[in-house]
């Protein structure tokens, strides 16, 4: 709600610069990646929906952004920021439903014995952890800048940052493993911040459906 308002305000100082670029109407949305099963118990679905909606206004706040310059640096990390506590957020109410003391197995047991619990939503996860409690990692962007006689449009291409084995040691307790720094770094390498997002969305609405039958 916060993210909401906030951009809003943005958008409203800086209209004349950036006029065509009109905030996602979210009110009455058609959600093509959740979608949960009918008379569902879960109630992290709900917050799921709602990482759909910060996938969009993340792309949103990516298209206010001048490929040449990114002078919305600060609402495209936001943009992430709010995302990423939302999708922490999923699991967390998943958890609180299922997994309260003194339940067995442990929730985060539980979690590794699901497929879908692959190295995205542990890199994702991992970097909450480490945005919340050790430092920011700014988005960073990839330049296509146009050949000599070829296409005069330049292009970017935005993406999660890479972490190491340094940065694992700052965290209490990480999601993601040192084993498997390597596949996130590579996978973020390759891939914009709103696949990466997509992905993260659709595995964890898989890992929902399971819980579904747990219920």
């Amino acid at each position: 709600m916060y993210l909401v308002r906030s951009l809003k305000t943005i958008l409203k100082s800086t209209r004349h610069m950036i006029s065509n670029q009109a905030f996602p109407h979210l009110e009455d949305l058609n959600y093509k990646l959740v979608l949960p099963p009918e008379n569902h118990k879960i109630k992290a679905w709900n917050k799921l929906k709602e990482c759909e909606r910060r996938l969009i206004i993340y792309r949103w706040a990516e298209s206010l952004n001048d490929p040449r310059n990114a002078d919305r640096q600060i609402t495209l990390d936001d943009a992430v920021s709010a995302f990423l506590y939302t999708f922490e957020a999923t699991l967390r109410f998943l958890k609180d439903q299922l997994f309260k003391p003194p339940a067995v197995p442990h929730f985060e047991v539980w979690l590794l014995t699901q497929t879908q619990y692959d190295t995205i939503i542990k890199g994702l996860r991992t970097l909450r952890h480490f945005e919340a409690h050790v430092e920011l990692h700014a988005t960073g962007r990839n330049i296509k800048v146009p050949i000599r006689g070829g296409d005069n449009s330049v292009s970017v291409t935005w993406h999660l940052p890479q972490l190491s084995t340094a940065d694992l040691k700052k965290l209490h307790k990480s999601p993601l493993k040192d084993s498997e720094l390597k596949v996130w770094n590579r996978l973020v390498a390759d891939t914009s911040v709103d696949t990466v997002f997509e992905s993260g969305i659709i595995h964890l609405g898989k890992i929902l459906n399971l819980a579904e039958t747990v219920v």
